[in-house]
């Protein structure tokens, strides 16, 4: 009787060829789907989400909290904001008892100090753009910087924080004297400081994927400021940032009367030619155009309810321009806008 062999273990020559035709094939629909744009297309509709997700989730810390919540996007020297951090307005600022502004009228120009036992305070809790109010005066100034200065109290000079104002002409004049440099002729322990929106402490930094951004330079697909009959107020140029916040009861706060806030997102690696810049256009858009940009989606926020959508941002229905051309068409639904 023949004893069995073992059978030895491995692949045919046939099998073998099999697996390397399936894995070559593989290969080349992973490189086509790589070249056609897919990936990047689905990394820029969930990069769109994500920020459609900071937004709702500032405008529910602003119901949570029951103050004004929101987001800063930060704006980089290529026009493109891939970052965001959340932000929140303190509490204004009043400093403690034993402090006094005084104000100085020397030949009309007007200049305006703090003096006092605590007035290092003000660097921890005083910024640029924040507000200084003046009741006794019935006025209100932006500050622009508060560096330390000294002033003259009874022939003797005294350590100071100035408070230098964006239009030092806007101080209410003190009469028809003027005094010396340096030597204040009014005087209020009354003063206090409305303070702007800061990043909220302990919150890391707000990320989108690298294929995504929002763009805010008019030579990228966003438009001018005033594109499609919305005006694109709070996206600036591109050295600035810009803050989108909520109120309490959801309402975007500094909107300046906008009904709604455009974010045009993009894939910035697939844009090899852009959209030309504008709103409803007989001429200018091809389609072809807007297909070479890739995915473009629109984050909208409707100002008076804080609703957030994303739309896909409107592309020309034909290549020669027979028909008009809105790209924000899909962003004036009206859902949630409460207009």
């Amino acid at each position: 009787m023949r004893a069995k062999l073992p059978r030895r273990g491995g692949f045919t020559l046939v099998e073998l060829l099999v697996a390397m035709g399936i894995l070559i094939v593989l290969a080349g629909l992973a490189l086509l789907v790589a070249n056609s744009g897919i990936v990047g297309n689905a990394r820029t509709s969930s990069g769109s989400d994500r920020i459609g997700g900071w937004l709702m989730q500032a405008r529910e810390k602003a119901k949570r909290d029951n103050a004004p919540r929101g987001i800063r996007f930060l704006v980089d020297g290529s026009g493109y904001c891939r970052e965001a951090q959340l932000i929140e307005v303190p509490e204004p600022y009043t400093m403690p008892v034993g402090n006094t502004l005084l104000v100085e009228q020397s030949g009309g120009v007007r200049r305006v100090y703090v003096i006092g036992p605590n007035i290092a305070d003000i660097a921890n809790n005083v910024a640029a753009n924040d507000t200084l109010v003046i009741p006794s005066l019935g006025s209100i100034h932006r500050i622009v910087a508060t560096p330390a200065a000294s002033v003259n109290i009874g022939g003797n000079p005294v350590a100071a924080v100035e408070i230098q104002v964006f239009d030092p002409s806007k101080i209410p004049s003190l009469g028809a004297g003027s005094s010396a440099a340096g030597t204040p002729t009014y005087s209020t322990p009354k003063f206090g400081f409305i303070r702007q929106a800061r990043p909220t402490f302990g919150e890391p930094p707000l990320l989108v994927p690298e294929t995504v951004a929002i763009c805010v330079n008019p030579a990228n697909p966003d438009g001018s400021n005033a594109a499609g009959g919305v005006t694109l107020s709070l996206i600036p140029t591109a050295s600035g940032n810009f803050d989108v916040l909520f109120a309490p009861n959801g309402e975007v706060l500094n909107a300046g009367g906008l009904g709604r806030i455009v974010l045009w997102t993009i894939n910035p690696e697939a844009t090899l030619t852009t959209p030309a810049a504008g709103g409803v256009r007989a001429t200018g858009d091809l389609k072809s155009t807007y297909e070479a940009a890739g995915e473009m989606r629109h984050v909208i926020v409707y100002t008076k309810t804080g609703a957030v959508a994303v739309q896909p941002v409107d592309i020309p229905v034909d290549e020669n321009n027979a028909t008009p051309h809105d790209p924000y068409a899909n962003t004036k639904d009206g859902i949630g806008s409460g207009l």
